[in-house]
């Protein structure tokens, strides 16, 4: 069952996030972002939008103590709006591995670099083949068609 199935109110947004207009917005506009980039990945389902949605939620988290810090009269002592400097250094650690973990599910950071470098190359490939056969001059055609086998080779 992809996200699509659920009901609306299912993925409604969470209370902290619909108090605040701007947060509300940057919100619902990072979770449709990123539920467009995932309608093409087979098998993505309800974990890997939750994962989603907690990853755009946190980055919300995020975004509103960074607001809280410019505020003037504030009284906190770091210039991140989060209580110490350390625990912003840990929310934005935390959201940098769920946001990775969330790469890797949609397959954008776990792909297999050899895989990825031949599937282009086999592109390439193609599109270079296809332009060869266009070409009037066989002769010229097949020179070209061994510097690049060469090239591609090297």
């Amino acid at each position: 069952m992809a996200y699509k199935d659920f009901p609306a109110e299912f993925w409604a947004q969470p209370e902290v996030i619909v108090r605040d207009e701007p947060l509300k917005l940057m919100y619902a506009e990072l979770v449709a972002r990123l539920k467009d980039e995932a309608d093409d990945i087979p098998g993505f389902g309800v974990v890997e939008t939750m994962m989603m949605e907690r990853v755009a939620l946190l980055y919300c988290h995020i975004r509103q103590k960074e607001a809280l810090a410019d505020r003037p009269g504030r009284t906190e002592s770091t210039n991140s709006g989060f209580a110490h400097d350390r625990a912003y250094k840990e929310t934005m650690a935390l959201w940098f591995q769920m946001a990775g973990e969330l790469r890797k599910v949609r397959g954008g950071m776990s792909a297999d670099p050899a895989k990825v470098r031949a599937e282009v190359m086999g592109e390439v490939a193609e599109r270079i083949r296809d332009v060869l056969q266009s070409m009037p001059d066989v002769e010229s055609a097949l020179v070209l068609q061994t510097k690049f086998a060469e090239a591609f080779r090297a």
